[in-house]
């Protein structure tokens, strides 16, 4: 089974910031999300889906668009991780 785009590219997003997945359950607890523990590591792996809400509030924390996530959009926000990385 291949892992979805959008898991792959919120794996992408916690790794381009130096966060745990702890961390950012952290957050998307504080925004009210319901994200008990191994949440985000069931939506990184394409096992579990993030609600609408949980995937608006990770772009705006990682400020990427929802396109971008769900790989709608092919430019802009990856090329940014790319050179920020550098």
């Amino acid at each position: 089974m291949s892992v979805p785009i959008w898991a792959k590219r919120l794996t992408e997003l916690r790794k381009a910031k130096d966060l745990t997945q702890e961390e950012v359950r952290a957050y998307l607890k504080s925004k009210g999300v319901d994200a008990a523990k191994g949440t985000y590591s069931r939506w990184e792996s394409g096992t579990n889906e993030p609600t609408y809400y949980a995937l608006n509030v990770l772009a705006d924390y990682y400020g990427v668009s929802t396109d971008w996530i769900f790989g709608r959009e092919e430019y802009g926000q990856e090329n940014k991780l790319r050179t920020e990385r550098h």
